[in-house]
Protein backbone atom coordinates (compact mmCIF):
# COMPACT_ATOMS: atom_id res chain seq x y z
CA UNK A 1 0.00 0.00 0.00
CA UNK A 2 0.98 3.22 -1.09
CA UNK A 3 1.21 5.95 2.21
CA UNK A 4 -0.21 9.25 2.10
CA UNK A 5 2.77 10.46 3.19
CA UNK A 6 3.93 9.54 -0.38
CA UNK A 7 1.19 11.70 -1.58
CA UNK A 8 1.50 14.38 0.45
CA UNK A 9 5.60 14.52 -0.13
CA UNK A 10 5.05 14.76 -3.93
CA UNK A 11 2.82 17.54 -4.06
CA UNK A 12 4.89 19.43 -1.80
CA UNK A 13 7.41 18.82 -4.06
CA UNK A 14 5.97 19.97 -6.96
CA UNK A 15 4.61 23.51 -4.79
CA UNK A 16 8.47 24.15 -3.62
CA UNK A 17 10.11 23.92 -7.12
CA UNK A 18 10.10 26.64 -8.96
CA UNK A 19 8.37 29.10 -6.57
CA UNK A 20 6.40 31.59 -8.35
CA UNK A 21 7.20 30.74 -11.56
CA UNK A 22 4.80 29.89 -14.35
CA UNK A 23 3.76 26.10 -14.57
CA UNK A 24 2.60 26.07 -17.95
CA UNK A 25 3.25 22.27 -19.00
CA UNK A 26 0.92 19.23 -18.82
CA UNK A 27 2.42 15.70 -18.29
CA UNK A 28 0.73 13.03 -19.58
CA UNK A 29 1.29 9.24 -19.14
CA UNK A 30 0.07 6.16 -20.20
CA UNK A 31 0.32 2.39 -19.69
CA UNK A 32 2.22 1.64 -16.88
CA UNK A 33 1.19 -1.98 -16.79
CA UNK A 34 1.87 -2.79 -12.62
CA UNK A 35 5.61 -1.20 -13.30
CA UNK A 36 5.99 0.54 -10.36
CA UNK A 37 9.57 1.29 -10.34
CA UNK A 38 9.45 2.92 -13.87
CA UNK A 39 6.28 4.54 -12.31
CA UNK A 40 8.01 5.67 -9.34
CA UNK A 41 11.01 6.78 -11.75
CA UNK A 42 8.70 8.65 -13.91
CA UNK A 43 7.18 11.06 -10.84
CA UNK A 44 10.46 11.32 -9.64
CA UNK A 45 11.66 13.24 -12.79
CA UNK A 46 8.13 15.34 -13.14
CA UNK A 47 8.97 16.42 -9.44
CA UNK A 48 12.14 18.07 -10.68
CA UNK A 49 10.59 20.10 -13.33
CA UNK A 50 8.77 22.60 -11.10
CA UNK A 51 6.72 23.68 -14.39
CA UNK A 52 3.66 21.27 -14.30
CA UNK A 53 0.57 22.40 -14.37
CA UNK A 54 -0.99 18.97 -14.70
CA UNK A 55 -0.92 15.10 -14.95
CA UNK A 56 -3.39 13.29 -17.47
CA UNK A 57 -3.05 9.32 -17.87
CA UNK A 58 -4.03 7.58 -21.18
CA UNK A 59 -4.89 4.37 -19.24
CA UNK A 60 -3.98 0.53 -18.20
CA UNK A 61 -2.64 1.10 -14.85
CA UNK A 62 -2.50 -2.67 -14.80
CA UNK A 63 -2.03 -5.80 -16.75
CA UNK A 64 1.81 -7.65 -17.73
CA UNK A 65 3.43 -5.82 -14.30
CA UNK A 66 3.99 -7.45 -10.84
CA UNK A 67 2.57 -4.40 -8.87
CA UNK A 68 -0.67 -3.75 -10.14
CA UNK A 69 -1.66 -2.74 -6.27
CA UNK A 70 0.73 0.21 -5.61
CA UNK A 71 0.60 1.54 -8.72
CA UNK A 72 -3.36 1.82 -8.61
CA UNK A 73 -3.00 3.24 -5.33
CA UNK A 74 -0.04 5.95 -6.17
CA UNK A 75 -2.36 7.02 -9.77
CA UNK A 76 -5.46 7.16 -7.14
CA UNK A 77 -3.70 8.96 -4.39
CA UNK A 78 -2.54 11.67 -6.48
CA UNK A 79 -5.95 12.67 -7.64
CA UNK A 80 -4.29 11.95 -11.83
CA UNK A 81 -7.43 11.65 -13.99
CA UNK A 82 -7.28 8.42 -16.05
CA UNK A 83 -9.02 7.63 -19.34
CA UNK A 84 -10.08 3.34 -18.75
CA UNK A 85 -7.62 1.39 -20.57
CA UNK A 86 -8.31 -2.18 -22.23
CA UNK A 87 -6.12 -4.13 -19.24
CA UNK A 88 -8.26 -1.82 -16.44
CA UNK A 89 -11.73 -2.32 -18.32
CA UNK A 90 -10.88 -6.41 -18.15
CA UNK A 91 -9.66 -6.18 -14.71
CA UNK A 92 -12.50 -8.60 -14.09
CA UNK A 93 -11.63 -11.12 -16.72
CA UNK A 94 -14.96 -11.01 -18.37
CA UNK A 95 -13.25 -10.63 -22.02
CA UNK A 96 -10.16 -12.50 -21.86
CA UNK A 97 -10.67 -14.01 -25.58
CA UNK A 98 -9.47 -10.53 -26.67
CA UNK A 99 -5.83 -11.14 -25.18
CA UNK A 100 -3.14 -13.31 -26.07
CA UNK A 101 -2.03 -16.16 -24.30
CA UNK A 102 0.80 -14.66 -22.68
CA UNK A 103 -1.23 -11.28 -22.09
CA UNK A 104 -4.26 -13.66 -20.35
CA UNK A 105 -1.87 -15.18 -18.07
CA UNK A 106 -0.81 -11.85 -16.52
CA UNK A 107 -3.71 -10.36 -16.32
CA UNK A 108 -5.54 -13.00 -14.58
CA UNK A 109 -2.27 -12.64 -11.98
CA UNK A 110 -3.00 -9.02 -11.46
CA UNK A 111 -7.03 -9.62 -11.18
CA UNK A 112 -5.95 -12.01 -8.42
CA UNK A 113 -3.43 -9.19 -6.53
CA UNK A 114 -4.64 -5.95 -7.54
CA UNK A 115 -7.24 -6.11 -4.49
CA UNK A 116 -10.96 -5.58 -4.30
CA UNK A 117 -10.61 -1.62 -4.17
CA UNK A 118 -8.68 -1.35 -6.68
CA UNK A 119 -10.48 -3.32 -9.30
CA UNK A 120 -13.75 -1.84 -8.64
CA UNK A 121 -11.74 1.71 -9.30
CA UNK A 122 -10.55 0.36 -12.50
CA UNK A 123 -13.82 -0.62 -13.39
CA UNK A 124 -15.26 2.34 -12.94
CA UNK A 125 -12.92 4.95 -14.51
CA UNK A 126 -14.48 6.61 -17.32
CA UNK A 127 -13.40 5.47 -20.93
CA UNK A 128 -12.46 9.21 -21.97
CA UNK A 129 -11.69 12.04 -19.86
CA UNK A 130 -12.02 15.87 -21.26
CA UNK A 131 -9.89 18.55 -19.22
CA UNK A 132 -9.83 22.08 -19.84
CA UNK A 133 -6.37 22.87 -18.83
CA UNK A 134 -4.69 26.63 -19.83
CA UNK A 135 -7.26 27.67 -22.82
CA UNK A 136 -6.50 24.06 -24.58
CA UNK A 137 -9.32 21.33 -24.47
CA UNK A 138 -7.59 17.69 -23.93
CA UNK A 139 -9.05 14.70 -25.04
CA UNK A 140 -7.40 11.64 -23.40
CA UNK A 141 -8.37 7.83 -24.50
CA UNK A 142 -6.98 4.95 -23.91
CA UNK A 143 -7.29 3.11 -27.72
CA UNK A 144 -9.29 5.96 -30.12
CA UNK A 145 -12.30 8.24 -29.98
CA UNK A 146 -13.72 5.69 -32.31
CA UNK A 147 -13.29 2.98 -29.96
CA UNK A 148 -12.08 3.78 -26.63
CA UNK A 149 -10.40 0.94 -25.24
CA UNK A 150 -8.96 -1.34 -28.44
CA UNK A 151 -8.64 0.76 -31.54
CA UNK A 152 -4.74 0.91 -32.07
CA UNK A 153 -4.00 4.37 -33.43
CA UNK A 154 -0.45 4.77 -34.97
CA UNK A 155 1.81 7.52 -36.43
CA UNK A 156 0.72 6.41 -39.91
CA UNK A 157 -2.68 5.98 -39.59
CA UNK A 158 -4.40 7.62 -42.27
CA UNK A 159 -4.96 11.64 -41.94
CA UNK A 160 -8.25 11.87 -43.19
CA UNK A 161 -8.93 9.52 -39.99
CA UNK A 162 -6.96 11.79 -37.82
CA UNK A 163 -8.37 14.68 -38.60
CA UNK A 164 -11.94 13.05 -38.14
CA UNK A 165 -11.15 12.55 -34.70
CA UNK A 166 -10.01 16.18 -34.08
CA UNK A 167 -13.64 17.01 -35.48
CA UNK A 168 -15.59 15.07 -33.56
CA UNK A 169 -14.11 15.22 -29.79
CA UNK A 170 -13.33 19.21 -30.99
CA UNK A 171 -9.92 19.05 -28.66
CA UNK A 172 -6.83 20.84 -28.82
CA UNK A 173 -4.95 18.16 -27.46
CA UNK A 174 -6.20 14.42 -28.87
CA UNK A 175 -4.09 12.35 -26.32
CA UNK A 176 -3.93 8.59 -26.55
CA UNK A 177 -2.14 5.40 -25.74
CA UNK A 178 -2.11 1.49 -26.32
CA UNK A 179 0.13 1.41 -28.94
CA UNK A 180 3.23 1.63 -26.29
CA UNK A 181 5.11 4.15 -28.93
CA UNK A 182 5.26 7.66 -28.91
CA UNK A 183 4.25 10.13 -31.16
CA UNK A 184 3.39 13.74 -31.62
CA UNK A 185 1.55 14.68 -35.01
CA UNK A 186 0.92 18.69 -35.52
CA UNK A 187 -2.60 19.13 -37.83
CA UNK A 188 -2.81 22.58 -38.20
CA UNK A 189 -2.54 24.19 -34.84
CA UNK A 190 -4.03 21.49 -32.96
CA UNK A 191 -2.15 18.06 -31.52
CA UNK A 192 -2.20 14.60 -31.77
CA UNK A 193 0.18 13.11 -29.12
CA UNK A 194 0.83 9.29 -27.86
CA UNK A 195 2.72 9.06 -24.39
CA UNK A 196 4.39 6.07 -25.16
CA UNK A 197 4.53 3.67 -22.30
CA UNK A 198 5.58 4.35 -18.62
CA UNK A 199 6.00 0.58 -17.75
CA UNK A 200 6.34 -1.19 -20.85
CA UNK A 201 7.97 0.59 -23.89
CA UNK A 202 7.89 -1.06 -27.63
CA UNK A 203 9.83 1.52 -29.20
CA UNK A 204 13.03 -0.04 -28.87
CA UNK A 205 14.41 2.17 -25.98
CA UNK A 206 13.70 -0.03 -22.44
CA UNK A 207 13.90 3.48 -20.36
CA UNK A 208 10.44 4.47 -18.85
CA UNK A 209 8.68 7.17 -21.27
CA UNK A 210 6.08 10.06 -21.37
CA UNK A 211 5.30 13.27 -22.68
CA UNK A 212 5.84 17.17 -21.65
CA UNK A 213 3.35 19.72 -23.53
CA UNK A 214 4.54 23.31 -23.21
CA UNK A 215 0.55 24.64 -23.34
CA UNK A 216 1.37 28.00 -25.04
CA UNK A 217 3.95 27.12 -27.64
CA UNK A 218 2.10 23.93 -28.22
CA UNK A 219 4.80 21.62 -28.37
CA UNK A 220 5.56 18.44 -27.26
CA UNK A 221 8.78 16.91 -25.77
CA UNK A 222 9.01 13.19 -25.08
CA UNK A 223 11.03 12.12 -22.18
CA UNK A 224 12.96 9.37 -21.38
CA UNK A 225 13.71 8.02 -18.03
CA UNK A 226 15.86 5.32 -16.59
CA UNK A 227 14.69 2.86 -13.64
CA UNK A 228 15.60 -0.71 -12.57
CA UNK A 229 14.79 -2.89 -14.93
CA UNK A 230 16.07 -5.31 -13.28
CA UNK A 231 14.47 -4.83 -9.74
CA UNK A 232 11.01 -5.20 -11.65
CA UNK A 233 11.96 -8.24 -13.93
CA UNK A 234 13.25 -10.61 -10.87
CA UNK A 235 9.68 -9.58 -9.11
CA UNK A 236 8.19 -10.65 -12.46
CA UNK A 237 9.81 -13.80 -12.36
CA UNK A 238 8.55 -14.47 -8.95
CA UNK A 239 5.51 -14.86 -9.95
CA UNK A 240 2.82 -16.44 -12.36
CA UNK A 241 2.80 -13.66 -14.87
CA UNK A 242 4.76 -15.17 -17.80
CA UNK A 243 8.74 -14.62 -17.69
CA UNK A 244 8.46 -12.94 -21.45
CA UNK A 245 6.89 -9.92 -19.92
CA UNK A 246 10.10 -9.61 -17.88
CA UNK A 247 12.57 -10.16 -20.84
CA UNK A 248 11.23 -7.73 -22.71
CA UNK A 249 11.57 -4.89 -20.55
CA UNK A 250 15.62 -5.35 -20.87
CA UNK A 251 15.06 -4.24 -24.96
CA UNK A 252 12.02 -2.19 -24.77
CA UNK A 253 9.90 -4.41 -27.46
Amino acid sequence: MVKKAYERKFKKKIRRKNPGGTKDKVVIISDIHGNRYALEAVLKDIEQRGDVKAILCAGDIVGYGPEPAACCEIVRKLGIPVAQGNHDANIDLHNLNWFNSLAQQALVWNSQNVGQENKEWLLNLPKKCEKNILGKKFFVVHGSPRDPLYEYVMHDTRNDVLRHYLNITKADVLVMGHTHIPFVIKVGKKLIVNAGSVGQPRDGDPDACYVVLDVKKMKVEVVRVEYNIQACADKIYRTNIPNFMADRLFDGV
